[in-house]
């Protein structure tokens, strides 16, 4: 594997080569062969790491830094716990937003995906237990971020070299495109983000009994200037608003009955209906969560 080492953002741009922030990701898909061709390697880039506080009372963090850094912050500390120990050690917050798909036929050496330039997506007929309810693209899986659907949730801003600033959200699309796991260009890099205040969270998350990287579900809410936005991890190819949940909550809806909108959009795969209750009771959960004490707001992890 050819490694770059550029020294700067214009040199990392210019480099031709997939990036590395914490390589947990892009090293585990060139042993496997998945992936091939120079790695333009970040560590030897300044100014990349670090976490500040922005005048308005939020945070701008930077694409380096390690996710274990992140349990210092009360709300995003919660998301991240949910990683394994030991990504979120090596982790960066870049890489964890920008990693490829977790799907075992798109791991696999010997499959061919959409992902990987094939003509279907595998896991549509195939095993697609931990697949998607919001079935919005070729591809089935969902996206594998635990923190991009809190980001989302936020309203953070992603600050990019080589190309404009945009919301965390448009990072991802509406995950239509099953080649891309989200939607830079190869001149674009991710430098930081910019997360405003909170003021209200609660976040749910619903493991699998078997160790894993990645929930069943997912489930952030997060009112920030008094708008309350809640997004589903773990169902769909790209973070989910679960807008219908918001409205309810806007129109004066309790958690309860705004929970029951969860369903509004769905078209779950034949093995994934299980995942409409797990997102409901979560979503309900965590917006109950909402009307607790702001500084120890719900978290659960269940094992299914």
């Amino acid at each position: 594997m050819t490694v770059l080492r550029p020294t700067d953002l214009d040199a990392a741009v210019a480099a031709e080569g997939e990036y590395r922030a914490g390589g947990t990701d892009v090293e585990e898909r060139h042993r496997l062969g998945i992936s091939a061709g120079p790695v333009v390697d970040l560590a030897g880039i300044t100014g990349l790491a670090g976490i500040e506080e922005t005048d308005d009372g939020g945070l701008r963090i930077g694409a380096m830094t390690r996710l274990v850094e992140l349990e210092r912050i009360g709300w995003l500390g919660s998301v991240v716990r949910g990683i394994v120990p030991g990504l979120r050690a090596v982790g960066t917050v870049g890489g964890e937003l920008l990693q490829r798909t977790r799907c075992w036929y798109y791991r696999h050496p010997h499959a061919r995906c959409l992902k990987r330039g094939g003509d279907d997506c595998p896991a549509r007929g195939g095993d697609h237990l931990y697949g998607v309810v919001f079935d919005t693209g070729p591809c089935v899986w969902p996206h594998p971020s635990s923190l991009a659907p809190a980001l989302v949730a936020a309203g953070a801003r992603a600050e990019i070299h080589g190309g404009p600033d945009r919301l965390v959200e448009d990072l991802y699309g509406d995950g239509s495109d099953p080649s891309r796991d989200h939607l830079l260009g190869s001149a674009e890099l991710l430098v930081a983000v910019v997360v405003p205040a909170v003021d209200r969270w609660a976040h749910v998350r619903v493991d699998p009994r078997s160790a894993a990287s990645a929930p069943l579900v997912e489930v952030v809410a997060v009112e920030v200037a008094g708008v309350l936005r809640v997004v589903g991890g773990g169902v769909a190819p790209a973070p989910r608003r679960l807008v219908a949940v918001e409205e309810a909550m806007a129109g004066g809806a309790d958690p309860i009955e705004a929970a029951r909108r969860v369903a509004e959009g769905a078209a779950p795969l034949p093995g994934t209906a299980y995942k409409l209750d797990l997102l409901r009771r979560a979503t309900e959960e965590a917006l109950t969560g909402l009307d607790g004490d702001d500084e120890t707001p719900r978290r659960s992890r269940r094992g299914v």
